[in-house]
C-alpha cells in the first residue's frame, strides 16, 4: 500500500531538517569562538544544506495537517533516522575528515550515543568537529 499522507511526512522531515540545522548552527558558533574558521565555514555550509531541505520539505508539506496513519508513522520514524544521519554526516564530509560511509557511521553513533567511532586520532581533529 502506498503512503497516504505525504504532506504530513514532508512537514515532519522539514521540522527534523530545521532542528538539525539549528544544532549545527550552535556548533558553528562554538567553532567561531574557538577560532576554527575553516570549521565555521564547513558548519555553516551544513546549516545551509539543512535549511534548504527544511524549506523544500516545508513547501511540500504546506497543506493543512491531517492525522497520520500507522504505516506513515513507521515510515517517518525509519526515514527520519536516515535523514538525520545523512544531515549529521555533512560536517565530517565537508571538513574532509571522513568519507560518506564513515561520516554516516560517525553521525549515527553520535545521535544514538553508542560511543563507537571510526576516527583514529581524535586529538588531531578540530575541537568543534569532536564536539559535534
Amino acid at each position: 500500500m502506498p503512503l497516504r499522507n505525504i504532506s504530513v511526512i514532508a512537514r515532519i522531515w522539514g521540522a527534523l531538517s530545521l532542528g538539525i540545522g539549528l544544532c549545527l548552527a550552535v556548533t558553528s558558533i562554538s567553532s567561531a569562538l574557538m577560532g576554527e574558521w575553516g570549521m565555521f565555514r564547513d558548519f555553516m555550509l551544513s546549516v545551509l544544506v539543512c535549511l534548504g531541505f527544511a524549506l523544500a520539505f516545508g513547501l511540500v508539506g504546506r497543506k493543512p495537517p491531517r492525522n497520520i496513519g500507522t504505516r506513515d508513522a513507521i515510515f517517518v520514524v525509519a526515514s527520519g533516522w536516515v535523514l538525520a544521519s545523512l544531515l549529521g554526516a555533512l560536517p565530517f564530509m565537508f571538513a574532509g575528515e571522513l568519507g560518506l560511509v564513515d561520516a554516516v557511521f560517525e553521525s549515527v553513533s553520535g545521535f544514538t550515543t553508542t560511543g563507537s567511532s571510526v576516527m583514529r586520532q581524535l586529538d588531531s581533529i578540530p575541537r568543534s568537529l569532536a564536539m559535534w
